[in-house]
């Protein structure tokens, strides 16, 4: 199901425009698939100095690796968002990425932390910038409402920067069997992927408050497919 809604991800990337987003710096994107997400708000947002794409599948780490081949300030990582989101490496990757932009060296030669960017995010290494905006598409919904809760909780304490936004385009269970088999109708498909663990939107609006983010909403919805964000609060924000 998953593959049959991804390219409306670039909804995410304009989500990406609202006026507190007209200009930032890093952005991860979690589950990043090929990359074309993440491509979409590069080029949306040519300001963007560090962009960290996270996958675990190796057919999209090898497209989203061919994409971004000529484009240093992107590094590609393999992981699985089951477990805990590996905070030190992501943000040494970023630096890694911000770097290689400035320098205007190779894509191979971004890959100069955590051992080996394109193959782990499992080193150490000292926090750094954390990222502004951090964007995930039709991944979140793969996990369990626990690691969903977790998942939100890392990338808001850990990932996101103090101001910093998280927004989400995923599927969300309908509140009636009705709305759900009409949603499938609506795709043209016979029964539900197997591997989607889909939890309503208020379910879910309640787990980014819990993570401490503020002007949490569902920002746009078409059945099951809705786009859900939070901010970070800003340094002296209650």
């Amino acid at each position: 199901m998953s593959r049959t809604v991804q390219s409306d991800g670039l909804i995410v990337a304009r989500q990406a425009r609202e006026p507190n987003l007209v200009y930032f710096a890093r952005v991860l994107d979690l589950g990043t698939g090929d990359g074309r997400l993440l491509a979409a708000v590069l080029a949306s947002h040519p300001g963007v100095t560090a962009g960290v794409g996270l996958d675990m599948s190796p057919p999209m780490l090898a497209a989203a690796r061919e994409r971004f081949q000529e484009e240093p300030r992107v590094v590609v990582v393999r992981h699985n968002m089951d477990e805990c989101l590996p905070v030190a490496g992501l943000l040494a990757v970023a630096d890694a990425a911000h770097t290689a932009a400035r320098a205007s060296v190779s894509d191979d030669a971004a890959e100069v932390t955590t051992g080996n960017a394109r193959g782990t995010t499992g080193t150490a290494a000292m926090a750094a910038r954390p990222f502004d905006v951090i964007l995930s598409s039709f991944t979140i919904h793969h996990l369990s409402d626990s690691r969903k809760r977790a998942a939100y909780a890392e990338a808001a304490e850990a990932l996101l920067a103090p101001g910093g936004t998280f927004i989400n385009m995923d599927l969300v269970a309908s509140p009636t069997p009705a709305l759900h088999a009409a949603f499938l109708a609506a795709l043209g498909l016979a029964e539900d992927d197997p591997s989607d663990v889909l939890a309503p939107v208020a379910d879910q609006l309640g787990m980014l408050r819990d993570a401490g983010l503020t002007d949490v909403d569902c920002y746009w919805k078409w059945r099951e497919i809705a786009v859900l964000a939070g901010r970070k609060p800003g340094a002296g924000e209650a």
